[in-house]
């Protein structure tokens, strides 16, 4: 999946804002003290050529990017 980088994580230097990255979304995982499902995350091939895991909320994926231009410009 092409994800969008909208946000630079704190102190991550390997991910650079605005480029695409190629990811997947990790399976649901459940806390094991609350029992409730984590927050989603992506692993993502970054620029150093490493995979990790990063919160979802850093990126959106490359087709809500496309809604969000075309919406832009049309309005």
């Amino acid at each position: 999946m092409k994800l969008f980088l909208i946000e630079q994580p704190a102190d991550l230097k390997w991910v650079t804002p605005g480029k695409i990255y190629d990811g997947d979304l990790v399976p649901t995982i459940i806390d094991p003290i609350t029992m409730e499902p984590v927050p989603p995350s992506y692993i993502i091939r970054c620029d150093d050529g490493k995979s990790r895991k990063m919160d979802a909320t850093f990126f959106i994926t490359v087709e809500e990017l496309r809604e969000k231009k075309l919406k832009e410009l049309l309005d």
